[in-house]
């Protein structure tokens, strides 16, 4: 039984050594590469941005890290941090964070098991996501940190509420990455939102734009802690026990560095008009906003409060008396903000390619 235990011990061990080779040649020799095509559509001005990956080193990752996760119950190791599936590979070639991933809350009783989720989902999203809470609670941030997130105080708030643009502001002073996003704190993500934001970062013309992606939301009644951390049980609510949300509402916005947060108004995150302001302003200034329903699943974690939780608290119009200021105290018309509204949409085609089209939006918008 002991020689038994021995030689299992030892061949995990070798197995480790030979998937840590293929990644140190994979990263030296075969980095990967990307081809952009621009396709011209049925001859008019919409465009598809294709993105086709090397095959080869996708397969010898994939078969990499399938062997990982197969013994990882075996070890401490944090090689791997995410799921691979047979057809999506997320390889991290660059020095800095993917995305600086940020929130706020308050730890009440009632929430407490919500954002536990939220605190074991994120987590599993590293070292591409740095998680980041923004909190005053000395308690609540030594809980947080403790899973691997980093924290920092709120500096600006509006009747009692932190400011979204400081927060952005905030964080880009501290840390660095190739995106930022704010996103609530009972939304929960797989790593489809890693090959979402790879995709864009292959295409040097996106990284180089002013870029606001966002996209709705899929509801989903009382998660648990072990559902949480599964990407592939995530994925398989859509069908089973997930109810795509209004593209009314969006609860994630993703920006690169350059994007003017400092030219917003302070309006505050939890409040009605800010998401549909963010998706109607960025494209009166004609930045890219991109809606990512299609390739980043956000999953709300619906509880007893339901869907329009934020319709129940006070100050509901704060936000919006700010933007009609913002407007020279005009009458705002929100449905250019819509999520379906966004001139650009992400799509992942039947053959696992990244695609950005151009849309044709309604006559609303």
């Amino acid at each position: 039984m002991g020689k038994t235990m021995g030689w299992r011990h030892i061949k995990v061990a070798l197995l480790y050594l030979f998937c840590i080779s293929i990644y140190v040649y994979i990263y030296f020799q075969i980095k990967p590469q990307a081809l952009i095509k621009l396709i011209s559509m049925n001859g008019k001005d919409q465009s598809t941005m294709i993105l086709e990956q090397q095959r080869k080193m996708k397969r010898k990752m994939t078969l990499c890290a399938n062997l990982f996760k197969l013994h990882q119950s075996n070890t401490k190791t944090n090689i791997l941090r995410f799921e691979t599936s047979s057809d999506h590979y997320v390889h991290n070639e660059y020095r800095d964070p993917v995305l600086t991933l940020f929130t706020t809350w308050t730890a009440t009783k009632d929430n407490y098991a919500r954002r536990n989720t939220t605190v074991e989902n994120w987590a599993m999203l590293k070292p591409f996501v740095v998680p980041l809470l923004f909190t005053t609670d000395e308690d609540l941030r030594e809980r947080v940190e403790i899973k691997g997130w980093k924290t920092l105080p709120i500096l600006k708030t509006g009747i009692g509420i932190p400011v979204l643009k400081d927060m952005y502001i905030t964080t880009m002073s501290k840390f660095q990455s190739k995106f930022y996003a704010y996103a609530n704190g009972d939304i929960l993500f797989t790593d489809n939102l890693l090959l979402t934001l790879f995709g864009v970062m292959e295409n040097i013309d996106l990284q180089n734009n002013n870029v606001l992606i966002t996209g709705q939301r899929t509801n989903v009644l009382n998660i648990s802690k072990q559902e949480s951390t599964n990407f592939t049980t995530l994925r398989e609510m859509l069908t089973t026990r997930g109810e795509l949300f209004t593209p009314w509402a969006m609860d994630y916005f993703i920006s690169t560095r350059n994007f003017p947060w400092k030219d917003m108004p302070d309006v505050v995150i939890g409040r009605r008009g800010v998401d549909n302001f963010l998706v109607m302003e960025s494209q009166k200034r004609e930045f890219m906003v991109i809606d990512a329903t299609n390739t980043i699943l956000a999953v709300h974690h619906t509880t007893g409060a339901g869907n329009f939780e934020h319709l129940s608290k006070g100050n509901v119009t704060y936000n919006t008396d700010l933007i009609s200021e913002y407007y020279d105290n005009k009458t705002v018309d929100y449905r250019p903000g819509l999520s379906t509204c966004s001139k650009y949409y992400s799509d992942i085609l039947a053959n696992g390619q990244f695609v950005i089209r151009a849309r044709k939006t309604f006559s609303q918008c």
